[in-house]
């Protein structure tokens, strides 16, 4: 994945602890204008770490990868219980405007 220009894996750190990191993978419509976009996984924010800007700073981190291939918008997921993280991500200037499908495969 390190050698990989499609993947993006932002952390920020407290001094020499780490406080949170995320993975955001460029990826291309296949679609109508063909448009760049990121979908992001994994943001995680050790919880001594939450409300003090960590996370913002992730995502505004990702939001510059984006800018920088040329991305039109960014996609992600949340747990539909995280209500707090729809919070932050809706104070973000995410919008809430489609649904989302999972399917867990089995292995075995």
């Amino acid at each position: 994945m390190s050698n990989n220009s499609h993947y993006y894996v932002p952390v920020v750190c407290d001094n020499d602890r780490v406080a949170g990191t995320a993975m955001a993978i460029l990826c291309y419509d296949l679609v109508g204008e063909c448009n760049n976009f990121i979908l992001v996984e994994n943001v995680v924010v050790d919880p001594e770490y939450q409300r003090k800007g960590f996370g913002k700073l992730l995502m505004k981190s990702i939001e510059k990868f984006g800018q920088r291939n040329e991305c039109k918008y960014i996609i992600l997921v949340s747990e539909m219980e995280r209500e707090g993280s729809h919070r932050f991500y809706e104070s973000l200037g995410y919008t809430t405007d489609q649904q989302g499908f999972k399917k867990r495969i089995m292995h075995g």
